[in-house]
């Protein structure tokens, strides 16, 4: 009878060091995305003068990525140029919207962004910065998953015409909602708490160390 016990608490301690092994194993998730940029990709001076900024969409598209990795998936969402033929300066204070909708499997979710194109384009030069405005983080779920997704970056630099071109870009990291404790601002704020690998390591290894010293001791006193 102590034999089976023990053998049952030892392999009750070997299925917890397999639980533990198998949830280390990352778990991948894929999803596709598409950009969309509001009132247009085009944008123009508050005077409608001749001068314009525009962001040249990223197709849609998907992608890979491991639950809880250490770093965020990045997925490009535009290039941004600009055009004008005056050399006296157009002025831009001209708001716009970033739309970027994720979808897993058969459920679909949408985060937006605002910003701001600000400053002054010649033909030959240009003060322009297209400012992203707070939050520049927002999360959405989808199924089981928290997706957190940062504009990157909040402020870019728009070059004058004919120079390189800037680009912005989202990054993205996904969690498991059920071993999630901080959703944040938006999305489920449900709490599910796991326990830890290593806390159920812990009981498995004192109980059975509970066993053996008891054992120990009638040995003793035999």
């Amino acid at each position: 009878m102590k034999r089976r016990t023990a053998g049952f608490l030892l392999l009750s301690v070997l299925v917890v060091l397999g639980q533990s092994h198998a949830w280390a194993d990352p778990v991948p998730v894929d999803f596709s995305y598409q950009w969309t940029f509001r009132p247009s990709a085009v944008l123009t001076g508050g005077d409608g003068t001749s001068g314009s900024v525009t962001f040249a969409v990223a197709p849609s598209g998907s992608i890979s990525t491991v639950v809880g990795a250490d770093s965020p998936v990045s997925i490009f969402g535009a290039n941004v140029t600009t055009n004008a033929s005056n050399e006296q300066p157009d002025f831009f204070n001209t708001d716009f919207s970033v739309d970027l909708k994720l979808t897993e499997g058969d459920q679909s979710g949408l985060v937006t962004f605002s910003g701001t194109v600000l400053g002054f384009l010649t033909w030959s030069e240009s003060t322009l910065q297209a400012l992203f405005h707070e939050p520049t983080t927002q999360q959405l779920t989808l199924g089981n998953h928290l997706y957190t997704v940062t504009i990157d970056p909040i402020t870019v630099d728009v070059p004058a015409p004919g120079l390189s071109q800037a680009s912005l870009s989202a990054r993205i990291s996904v969690t498991d909602l059920s071993s999630t404790t901080d959703i944040g601002t938006t999305g489920n704020n449900d709490v599910h708490d796991t326990p830890e690998p290593s806390s159920l390591l812990l009981g498995a290894t004192a109980l059975l160390g509970g066993f053996a010293y008891r054992r120990w001791r009638r040995n003793r006193r035999a």
